[in-house]
């Protein structure tokens, strides 16, 4: 029997067919709150086009940021959610420029996927569509393929990430509707091309009973191999990306059985699971005059 995550059960229906779902989140003075709480802590690194607060190296500054969010976000995840912890809060800031395109990819593996489902919300702080940096999905994708996630993972789709493009579907949602998916869902975001800095919040949450895990590939020591690690709900707090994996709990080293497949195969899954393609108004690199690179 598959461990419940939503108490509501159309939303765990939904959730569980498209790898996503959302929710009115916030209201007018949690968002007011979140804006307080972003003003007293923007530093420097925000500057850029694209910038999350998890990609800080300093672990002291992430903390401060996620004690001051987290007593809100989490109290309005647990009226939704079905014994689920929050261990993890921050932000994700898009200043309005041509170059803020966040690249089609899938979250890390963080707890074991084969017993449990982690969860990322992203609830944004103004109206978000198209023009100011949607969230983009490929519904269902979650679904796929099994593969791990992790430090030094190329994107599972890499060689076919363009063509992938054309099956996008875009997360129009108003300020303050959480946008709650699977961590193995393909998703992405193109540019703001808007007038106003795109703030949003995000939180990582995984079931009360899952411990996090990482993965790590590191060719030089095992080409066929990974290196598996556990630790406790500090995970993030404590380990920033590209850190060494030194203070983590080593466990094992595990079979690197990843698969990869060819465009045919994508479509095949994709037509598996929807019912038909979604709609664009027209390709989605070329609504925003994206360079593939």
């Amino acid at each position: 029997m598959m461990r419940k995550i939503f108490k509501n059960p159309a939303f765990e229906q939904k959730f569980r067919q498209d790898g996503y779902l959302t929710v009115p989140l916030l209201s007018k003075d949690d968002i007011q709150q979140c804006y307080d709480i972003y003003k007293k802590v923007v530093g420097e690194e925000f500057n850029q086009v694209f910038y999350t607060s998890h990609w800080n190296r300093d672990a002291t500054y992430r903390r401060r940021i996620h004690d001051a969010l987290n007593p809100l976000l989490s109290q309005r995840f647990n009226a939704l959610f079905h014994r689920y912890k929050s261990p993890y809060s921050y932000f994700l800031v898009k200043h309005p420029h041509e170059e803020g395109e966040v690249a089609m990819h899938q979250d890390w593996t963080l707890i074991d996927e084969k017993k449990f489902v982690g969860v990322t919300a992203w609830c944004p702080l103004i109206d978000v569509e198209f023009h100011n940096g949607a969230f983009h999905v490929i519904k269902g994708s979650h679904r796929f393929l099994n593969n791990i996630r992790g430090d030094g993972f190329p994107f599972t789709y890499g060689e076919i990430k363009y063509e992938m493009e054309d099956y996008l579907e875009e997360v129009a949602v108003k300020a303050g509707t959480a946008v709650f998916f699977d961590h193995r869902l393909v998703h992405a975001s193109p540019p703001n091309l808007s007038h106003q800095v795109r703030i949003a919040v995000g939180n990582v949450l995984i079931p009360h009973e899952a411990q996090f895990v990482h993965y790590r590939y590191n060719p030089q020591r095992s080409p066929s191999q990974l290196e598996y690690y556990t630790y406790n709900d500090e995970f993030l707090l404590e380990y920033a990306f590209g850190d060494s994996p030194e203070k983590l709990n080593f466990q094992k080293l595990v079979p690197k059985d990843n698969r990869t497949i060819n465009l045919e195969t994508f479509d095949r899954l994709y037509r598996t699971y929807n019912k038909q393609m979604p709609s664009q108004p027209q390709p989605y690199r070329q609504r925003f005059g994206g360079v593939k690179t």
